[in-house]
């Protein structure tokens, strides 16, 4: 049924028919693969009498039966015809029970590898108290509550009394300096990007951005304000994918001052460049000293595009911009191929595009050029929409500091670290969960936030009110 469903050659069905034995086969009705022909002349038999497109269909709605009713395809018969669930219904097309079964099992799977990286006093809290940390900043998301308050909100729901409570929380994170609060958080992410890529949902390569965050510092600890800007805010610095398929912050920074965004970037870069291949890298208008565009060429060459800005602080790169525009008529492109300070050995590409009715754009750049004119005009417009995509960065920013925001600040460095990964964190299952198929039932799933955080809160919790579908994913069911 599923080799029908999927086109099956008519010699395909008859290799595998062929490898049943005669009693199997007249189980079914059917004859034994004598010949490709026996096969070929039962479906135009089927065609002449119009009932072939009735099989197809059965077979369809049979198929699909087996997904809703939550049954797995067997491996051998996926790798056989090389089936993919992602080819299976919609997670929308499921009952709600069921659907929430295809949601445990993967956030199951993510949270597990998070709790496997969780360097959290480990020696002296039980992995069943491990577990409930990303509930509890699950729950704080949520509710908009502190982790100070979550027990005595949460205990009408779930079963928290060996979770971990606030103040262990807050201790334990005071014993972590800032660098293992770094490894930490740079062993999880990586590892949930590996989850991803093994589960072939994405393609390589990718397309990623850096940016710089700030966040309004709040808490009623006194500090030294080394880690924030001269108005008062946290400035963190994300690498992240910005691609078509997949959304995922892959490394954040709280930085003393922007002069160290691009030591940062280039050991970011480094750490991506050894998983992933990159297409095409960004970063918005401010990114323009010359560390920048060497880390750029040295990690990302021939991949990058940095947007351009009128007045930068350097003569040179303000020159060059100015000339630039002068030289750019509406609707066409431009291009000034030797443009840099004179730092720049060798001198770095300065493109800009200017649409009929699109504004004004320049690109501080390193791309290959075709030698052809017309080539080349294509190619930076192709550029010039591809950079569009790094605004998604500006979504993570967005998600972080609103929705997943676990609503527990700080002013101290390392705890504001600590709480603002676990946001991001939570960003990332959400892109995830609407990334990967489930993982056992293939289904691809389209999850909410709130949704996201309730299923999180269910499985680090669990009980007393727990869904028919969680209770089902358990061993003892």
């Amino acid at each position: 049924m599923i080799g029908v469903t999927r086109e099956l050659s008519s010699p395909g069905l008859q290799e595998h028919i062929s490898e049943c034995s005669t009693d199997q086969l007249e189980q079914f009705e059917l004859q034994s693969a004598f010949s490709a022909s026996t096969y070929r002349n039962a479906k135009r038999r089927l065609k002449n009498a119009e009932r072939f497109s009735l099989l197809v269909e059965a077979s369809y709605l049979a198929v699909h039966a087996l997904f809703c009713g939550g049954v797995p395809v067997p491996d051998v018969v996926k790798i056989k015809y090389g089936l993919s669930y992602t080819a299976g219904p919609a997670a929308s097309d499921f009952s709600s029970d069921t659907r929430d079964i295809l949601l445990y099992e993967l956030l199951t799977d993510v949270l597990e590898i998070v709790v496997e990286q969780l360097d959290f006093g480990r020696a002296s809290n039980a992995s069943r108290g491990l577990w409930s940390l990303p509930g509890v900043f699950a729950h704080a998301a949520s509710t908009g509550e502190s982790i100070e308050n979550y027990k005595q909100a949460a205990h009408h729901i779930f079963d928290v009394a060996d979770a971990l409570s606030g103040p262990a929380i807050r201790r334990c994170i005071d014993k972590l300096d800032q660098w293992d609060i770094r490894r930490m958080f740079d062993a999880i992410n990586p590892s949930l990007l590996e989850y991803v890529l093994e589960s072939g949902a994405i393609t390589q390569p990718v397309r990623v951005a850096y940016d710089l965050v700030d966040i309004d510092c709040l808490g009623t600890e006194p500090f030294d304000g080394v880690f924030t800007t001269s108005d008062g805010r946290w400035r963190f610095a994300s690498l992240s994918f910005v691609d078509a398929e997949f959304e995922f912050a892959f490394g954040l920074r709280l930085l003393k001052s922007e002069s160290q965004r691009a030591a940062e970037l280039q050991n970011l870069l480094r750490a991506l460049r050894s998983m992933v291949d990159v297409e095409l890298f960004f970063a918005d208008r401010g990114f323009d000293a010359v560390r920048d565009f060497e880390v750029c060429r040295t990690f990302v060459p021939n991949r990058w595009a940095i947007h351009a800005q009128e007045t930068s602080g350097s003569t040179a790169l303000d020159s060059d911009y100015a000339k630039l525009k002068s030289n750019l008529e509406p609707g066409q492109t431009a291009v000034i191929s030797d443009a840099g300070s004179e730092q720049l050995e060798p001198p770095v590409q300065l493109l800009g595009h200017s649409g009929s009715i699109d504004p004004y754009r320049a690109f501080w750049a390193g791309i290959r050029l075709p030698d052809d004119a017309e080539e080349t005009d294509r190619r930076i417009r192709q550029l010039n929409s591809q950079y569009d995509q790094r605004g998604k960065i500006e979504t993570q920013f967005r998600l972080t500091k609103n929705r997943f925001d676990v609503s527990t600040d700080s002013r101290d460095p390392n705890r504001k670290l600590f709480y603002y990964n676990m946001s991001t964190l939570f960003y990332n299952l959400y892109e995830i969960a609407n990334t990967v198929p489930s993982p056992k039932r293939g289904a691809e799933l389209d999850v909410k936030q709130t949704e996201l955080l309730e299923a999180i809160q269910v499985i680090s919790f669990g009980g007393p009110t727990r869904s028919k579908a969680y209770q089902y994913l358990q061993p003892d069911s």
